[in-house]
């Protein structure tokens, strides 16, 4: 896995949101660690619009074309006039058509009246973004950024926001075929196998599997089957099972499945929400134990586990697994060279070896 520079935006604006009431004030204070601040004052119980930050200037020199896109992290240097009261509100990652993935504002901790730099996100977290190298190279790649005051006259500043990628090889694995466990029991249309209703991308928000509190009270779960991979190669870092739920009612609950060596392993127990959002869960290791082989992976099976609680239902309409490893079987275009074969991830002045 590599990483990128730090990269300030080139452009930076104020965007009205549903719910804010206050502006951002010289939003292109943004675009430098300097100690000029953007700046939004905010009265008591109000939200500010968005902070929209883009053109991070990425090219094919910091991400080369063909790579995976396997963390993002977003720094803000901030603070407010008072130490109390002003908190995030929001902080999302956009593309020219619409936001993208999960909110990773830290909606608790309250802001100090001395610059904080703030990092969101990890080397192994995409925010659930679904985001390609090309998305993020893109002159509309950003982040909107809102903040909220609890307490009257509190001002909001920000001095400077700024984004790194990590980046390297992975395999996507879809399911397709049924697998050991059908037990979740409805499916929407009727009379399918599970593993269609799960294995679209994007997902079919008309196509979809679920439990009622009338079946039981219990986790219900389905395996499913995964075609042989066919470009990972060399060591496997992890593995990442993703899995897409809601519930309708009252709360349902979800987590992801495994099963490798005849062992079934369930993930954490995650609870859903009332529209569908995109769950996931990494395993380092093989929960048999030791690393993962490619042969694990080649006879793993993958599902969903869905708990209805009463007068309730839980549905499911995405699982897959995202396989990271060292190294790709292909060819990939960097800059103007092409490597076939075997194609690791180490890079030297921001191109590949191979």
């Amino acid at each position: 896995m590599a990483v990128t520079d730090w990269k300030a935006p080139g452009t930076c604006a104020n965007v009205a949101s549903p719910f804010g009431e206050s502006d951002w004030s010289n939003v292109d204070n943004a675009k430098a660690s300097n100690d000029a601040y953007v700046s939004s004052f905010i009265v008591i119980n109000h939200y500010t619009h968005w902070l929209r930050c883009t053109n991070f200037g990425f090219t094919t020199d910091d991400i080369p074309s063909g790579m995976s896109i396997i963390g993002i992290e977003v720094k803000i240097e901030k603070k407010a006039n008072i130490a109390s009261g002003v908190a995030d509100s929001a902080l999302y990652l956009r593309t020219s058509v619409e936001q993208k993935g999960s909110n990773k504002a830290d909606g608790v901790t309250v802001w100090s009246n001395t610059d904080t730099e703030i990092t969101y996100g990890a080397s192994d977290d995409s925010w659930d973004s679904g985001l390609s190298d090309s998305d993020v190279r893109g002159s509309d790649f950003g982040i909107d950024f809102s903040a909220f005051a609890s307490f009257s006259f509190r001002a909001a500043y920000v001095d400077c926001i700024s984004v790194r990628i990590y980046y390297g090889y992975k395999e996507i694995l879809r399911p397709n075929a049924t697998g050991d466990e059908t037990h979740i029991p409805r499916e929407y249309p009727v009379d399918g196998d599970h593993w269609d209703y799960v294995n679209n991308s994007p997902p079919d928000e008309d196509e979809y599997i679920y439990t009622s509190y009338t079946d039981s009270l219990l986790y219900l779960r389905d395996l499913y089957k995964l075609p042989a991979h066919s470009v990972g190669a060399g060591t496997i870092n992890y593995i990442k099972i993703y899995f897409r739920a809601t519930y309708g009612g009252y709360q349902g609950y979800a987590k992801p499945s495994l099963k490798s060596d005849d062992i079934v392993t369930d993930g954490t127990e995650v609870a859903s929400d009332t529209a569908y959002a995109t769950y996931s869960e990494r395993w380092d290791n093989n929960p048999t134990g030791g690393a993962w082989t490619w042969a694990d992976i080649d006879a793993l099976q993958i599902g969903v586990s869905l708990r209805a609680t009463s007068g309730g239902s839980v549905a499911c309409n995405q699982v897959y697994v995202e396989i990271n490893c060292e190294e790709v079987v292909g060819a990939v275009t960097v800059g103007r060279l092409v490597y076939g074969g075997l194609v690791n991830s180490g890079l030297i002045g921001g191109r590949l070896t191979g």
